[in-house]
């Protein structure tokens, strides 16, 4: 069975039997890249099955709430749900490990200062760059998109095209940044 974006949203939508087929598909369409992205940031195949659920509850939430857009395709979509969700899991794991360490309170270092600082000069600068250069850092860098994908999320002509447009909008990133150091 394959199902487009489309038929999937509708299966969803309309509810009854369907719906479990259709989480069945996503499951297994998605099962690979979610448990993969788990596992290479430190988890194991049980948590990006965990991950995996989860994400799929809450595409699932967001479809029937009206919340899911179609603003991109469902696989990339599903896919940046879960590394929030497991992005989150390992800030709680960590928070547990502290608590069980039981380390007096540390004193805010230089260094967290240094990258707190450039982590808001790196929000700010995103800001200012164009919509479509901003957009597509985002998928090639927090969704990790590869430059196929870039192309058909963007309807470049190809791969190329792609890879030439994140090079360009990497630059004008970097320029503002150097810009915004020297203001």
């Amino acid at each position: 069975m394959k199902l487009s974006d489309l038929q999937i949203l509708e299966h969803l939508k309309a509810g009854g039997p369907r719906v479990h087929k259709v989480m069945d598909y996503l499951y297994l369409r998605s099962r690979t890249k979610i448990i993969g992205l788990v596992k290479n940031n430190g988890g194991s195949k049980e948590d990006g099955q965990d991950i995996l659920q989860e994400t799929l509850i809450a595409f699932y939430t967001n479809v029937l709430n009206n919340k899911f857009r179609a603003e991109s395709d469902i696989e990339g979509y599903l896919y940046g749900i879960a590394r929030f969700k497991w992005l989150k899991a390992l800030k709680e794991k960590q928070k547990l490990r502290k608590l069980k360490e039981r380390k007096p309170k540390s004193t805010v270092t230089a260094e967290d200062e240094s990258i707190h600082k450039s982590y808001a000069s790196l929000q700010h600068v995103m800001q200012k760059l164009n919509e479509g250069c901003r957009e597509l850092l985002i998928h090639a860098f927090y969704f990790n998109f590869s430059a196929d994908e870039i192309s058909k999320k963007f309807n470049y002509k190809n791969e190329q095209v792609a890879r030439n447009k994140k090079y360009k909008c990497l630059k004008k990133l970097r320029e503002m940044i150097e810009k915004a150091k020297t203001t």
